[in-house]
């Protein structure tokens, strides 16, 4: 009787020598793997780093008045075409925003686009996707200037029945933005000029139907109207400095 009395003794007291592996604790264990991709060049840190700086600069707040550029200022701080050329970026600056200003107008207004060019370098699109895209910072890092369009006003097309009319019909939308040049280092800005688009609607289909896609399309006109007066606005504040030869820098451009 002694032998399973003392049996019972070490397995309750845990003295029968090392115990044995808990099954699935090897599970547990991180698994010694490639990481997921590989670690950046020399190079492509450098222009992701410069791409980050220039979405990082605090731009000085805007405010309501027409100012003209000092090119002779302009041209003294950037003193090669390539650091005349401005990349574009957008603001909303509207006092009373409830809502987040619609894709359609802001992608358009980003040359080039630093997020998306920031993800191509670190080479998510593929290998010539990344070069590409480190070409692009080059240049973009040379840039001593931005373009920053501040919205400042933004109404969405409406479509109504007014009381006592027969038919619909639709409140044009707005879009009101201050064209500014910003330093590219401080974020001081040299000058500005006002833009204002409104919408078309006299042929704007007015069954109820076609309300959505209606209004989208008024939003993307809006942005188009836009896009085509910000090189006016260039033109009006400065004959020194310039726009991107390209309307979207896109990464697959040779």
């Amino acid at each position: 009787m002694r032998r399973p009395l003392l049996a019972l003794c070490l397995l309750a007291l845990g003295c029968q020598g090392s115990p044995a592996p808990t099954p699935g604790i090897e599970a547990l264990k991180p698994a010694a793997s490639a990481p997921d991709t590989l670690p950046l060049s020399r190079e492509a840190e450098q222009a992701r780093l410069a791409v980050r700086a220039l979405s990082a600069v605090e731009l000085d707040a805007i405010d309501a008045h027409e100012r003209a550029c000092d090119d002779a200022a302009l041209s003294a701080a950037a003193t090669t075409s390539d650091a005349r050329v401005v990349t574009v970026r957008v603001a909303d600056a509207r006092y009373d925003s409830k809502s987040l200003l619609p894709l359609s107008i802001t992608e358009p207004l980003s040359l080039p686009n630093l997020a998306e060019l920031d993800g191509a370098i670190s080479g998510v699109s593929g290998p010539e996707a990344s070069a590409r895209a480190r070409e692009i910072a080059e240049g973009v890092r040379t840039r001593r200037f931005i373009a920053v369009a501040h919205i400042t006003r933004f109404a969405m097309p409406r479509w109504i029945w007014r009381l006592g009319h027969k038919k619909p019909e639709w409140v044009a939308g707005h879009l009101e933005a201050w064209i500014a040049i910003h330093d590219a280092q401080s974020g001081e800005r040299s000058c500005q000029t006002r833009v204002w688009v409104v919408n078309d609607t006299k042929d704007a289909p007015l069954r109820r139907r076609l309300r959505g896609d209606t209004r989208d399309r008024l939003v993307d006109a809006l942005a188009e109207a836009l896009v085509a007066e910000l090189p006016k606005a260039i033109r009006r504040l400065t004959g020194v400095l310039s726009l991107p030869e390209s309307g979207k820098l896109a990464l697959s451009q040779p």
